[in-house]
């Protein structure tokens, strides 16, 4: 007799739940994020000293292609005027080489910088998070949510 009481109740309580469970919202559980951060200064210093190392730190090397080919370009021309080699002193052509390899340098190294940036930016976007909700049936379930 007892068990058949304890059922009733179960029913009855079940029975007064079910709108309750239906109305839920879903409760979030855990957000997984699946890009890890870089430093911006580590990126500018990798990038200063070594071409592109800055912007594959930064997952991003191609944008580095550009102004590091300048680079090459540049000490390739003052190589190529002869002063570099012969001379201990650059001039005429050789100084627009030089102008162009610090200004390619700088522009670089901003480049990485800005890179790492925008890739922290989106790693803060949250990609996939797990939620429960309540189904119609008035069962909860784990969800999860993946975002483009």
């Amino acid at each position: 007799m007892a068990r058949f009481g304890c059922s009733k109740v179960a029913i009855v309580s079940l029975l007064f739940a079910a709108p309750v469970v239906a109305q839920a919202t879903p409760i979030k559980v855990d957000t997984v994020y699946v890009q890890s951060r870089v430093s911006p200064t580590t990126a500018g210093i990798l990038e200063f000293m070594i071409p592109t190392a800055g912007f594959a730190y930064a997952h991003d090397w191609k944008r580095g292609l550009l102004p590091n080919l300048a680079r090459v370009l540049s000490v390739v021309g003052m190589v190529r005027s002869g002063d570099v080699i012969l001379n201990d002193v650059c001039e005429n052509e050789c100084k627009v080489f030089q102008a162009t390899l610090v200004a390619a340098t700088i522009w670089a190294t901003i480049g990485a910088v800005r890179t790492a940036n925008a890739y922290n930016s989106s790693a803060a976007q949250p990609r996939v998070s797990a939620y429960w909700a309540p189904m119609p049936s008035g069962r909860w379930v784990l969800g999860l949510r993946v975002a483009p």
